[in-house]
């Protein structure tokens, strides 16, 4: 037989086997009078559902009584230990089938739990609440999986919180059948807490003084393997190491049970080169090339520079960073900025240099806020309503932020709140004196099978004449993420020509619903109401519309499109833009 002929005969025979293969009959076993979670647990158990279709008469019998007895192990399981249980085999004309009948009667409920707690994890808060919500309520169905995780995880925390002696004085399930009550007891000696030892680094890029301040413990407090993970996490997120491994050294732990722990560290590249487009109906197609110096020197410092141009907006930053105490937590930047801008509104040439002082707070009613200070220096030159002047601006500014979601990139729930106060005063190297207050914030609700997004947005402005008062610190609304259906920018007291010139005040607020439709598809409908202005009875514009997001790896993109329902043209305008939700 030549090669040919015999892979065209292996093929033939391949085929034949997986087709009777397929067509080959199996047993059906069939589990009445109960369903759910009980039918499951019994068919699992059932043994007979393995046996071949010419099963021998002769262990028929035999296997009907194990099944018997295998559904009842099953049912005890969840709680009933007075089951009437029937079984009823025949034979089909290519197979066999049971029938199972099961009246489960009453379940067994639980009438006692006894946690006690003893050694150092009695003044334990994670054992304490284990203790007081043992996830098993009396009066409840007996499930023996819910006890068995109940025992597991006391043994399981006791692990991970380095009590590494603890061991059961007394644990068990006590069931009486007659009663149809059951009692759990589960007497945990925890013993003595270990803690932690030295730890050493391993790498060979940064001082050893500066990744020292990583830790989030030291040598003597309690082991705990959350903050191994939470070190691992922080030293991953730093941008200095590609891969970093922790490990307690359990070996090695001493006689006053210090655990030494071991960390090791590889460098990711030092320096990196990026190329980005995007695009926004409000800034159109967008070009970004960016550089960073992931470690400047050996004490963690970093710089980064940002080119973006568009057709609207283009401007170049450069970012010098030097990590403050909590490296993880607080910095401070030194910036500058070049832009350029031309809108409808305004033509704008911007120079900017700073520093940024940044603190994340992990303590009291601030714990998790953002606080941001800072003083910048702005030089800018401006062409609003045909005129053109220049400003030089010393402005302090004060801030604080909190961000907060299920999910960093496609969030279900979340919300965002961020206030910014600043200003100058012409007798500290500025040309005009002002105040202003800005706010931010931000929802995202589950709703239905979608999700409620509000947003709003408001600032409001002291100085003296707004002609005095440079084009990009005047508030100005309209565009993609402030009123959908109005152009960027063009939402703002006019003079007596009809140019707009930017107002002293600004509120803007947006109520959308989305849910998905298909796959990473979803559906939009919104309203947006706001405005720019100098006083209130200048009154609100409001936009509806209707759009699609894709939800992608990196973010949303959105599409929307909106109707102005405060202007005379009526005509829908296209909003596109990506980016994440908070």
């Amino acid at each position: 037989m030549n090669p040919s002929a015999r892979h065209r005969y292996l093929a033939t025979a391949f085929l034949l086997a997986t087709t009777a293969s397929a067509a080959e009959p199996i047993p059906r076993i069939d589990v009445t009078g109960i369903d759910g979670a009980r039918a499951d647990n019994v068919r699992a158990h059932l043994s007979i559902q393995r046996e071949p279709c010419d099963l021998s008469d002769w262990r028929v019998k035999a296997l009907q009584r194990r099944a018997v007895q295998e559904t009842t192990q099953a049912l005890r399981a969840l709680g009933h230990y007075q089951p009437e249980i029937t079984t009823r085999f025949s034979r089909t004309d290519d197979c066999w089938s049971l029938a199972v009948d099961v009246q489960p009667g009453p379940p067994v409920r639980i009438t006692r739990i006894h946690v006690e707690l003893l050694g150092e994890a009695a003044d334990d808060p994670a054992f304490i609440a284990l203790r007081d919500a043992p996830g098993i309520a009396i009066g409840s169905r007996l499930d023996h999986g819910r006890y068995e995780a109940l025992r597991d995880q006391l043994v399981t925390l006791a692990a991970d919180r380095g009590y590494f002696e603890a061991r059961y004085v007394n644990r068990a399930l006590r069931v009486d059948p007659e009663t149809l009550t059951a009692e759990i007891e589960l007497v945990l000696d925890a013993g003595p807490r270990y803690r932690f030892g030295e730890t050493t680094i391993e790498q060979d890029i940064l001082r050893p003084a500066f990744v020292a301040r990583f830790l989030p413990f030291a040598p003597g407090d309690p082991y705990s393997t959350d903050d191994l993970l939470r070190l691992q996490r922080v030293l991953e997120d730093s941008g200095y190491f590609e891969r970093v491994e922790v490990r307690a050294q359990r070996e090695r732990t001493d006689a006053d049970r210090s655990v030494p722990i071991r960390v090791t560290a590889t460098a990711r590249a030092r320096r990196v080169w990026s190329m980005g487009i995007g695009a926004a109906t409000d800034v159109g197609p967008r070009l970004r090339l960016s550089f960073e110096d992931r470690r400047v020197n050996r004490n963690g410092h970093r710089f980064n520079a940002d080119l973006e141009a568009a057709p609207v907006r283009s401007r170049l930053t450069a970012n010098y960073l030097i990590p403050l105490g909590d490296p993880v937590r607080e910095r401070l930047s030194l910036q500058t900025e070049l832009r350029h801008e031309e809108t409808d509104a305004a033509d704008t040439d911007l120079y900017r240099i700073g520093a940024i002082h940044q603190r994340e707070h992990t303590e009291g009613w601030r714990s998790g806020w953002i606080e941001t200070r800072s003083l910048s220096w702005l030089r800018e030159h401006y062409t609003v309503a045909g005129s053109r002047d220049r400003s030089s601006l010393l402005m302090p500014s004060w801030g604080i932020s909190r961000s907060v979601a299920d999910h960093p990139v496609l969030p279900q729930r979340g919300w965002r709140v961020g206030m910014t106060l600043r200003g100058a005063a012409s007798a500290v190297a500025s040309d005009t004196d002002f105040g202003q207050a800005l706010f931010n914030t931000k929802l995202l609700y589950p709703f239905g099978q979608g999700r409620l997004i509000a947003r709003a947005e408001g600032g409001t402005t002291v100085t003296g004449e707004v002609d005095d008062f440079p084009a990009s610190l005047r508030f100005f609304a309209g565009g993609d993420t402030s009123v959908r259906g109005y152009a960027y920018q063009s939402l703002a007291p006019r003079d007596a020509d009809g140019e707009l010139i930017g107002g002293r005040h600004l509120l803007t607020a947006s109520l959308e619903y989305d849910r998905p439709v298909y796959g990473r598809w979803d559906a939009a409908v919104f309203i947006d109401a706001g405005n720019a202005f100098d006083r209130v009875e200048e009154g609100l514009k409001t936009g509806v519309g209707f759009g699609v997001r894709w939800r992608s790896p990196i973010g949303p993109v959105r599409l929307d499109l909106a109707w102005p329902l405060d202007e005379d043209d009526r005509s829908p305008r296209l909003h596109f833009t990506m980016g994440p939700d908070l």
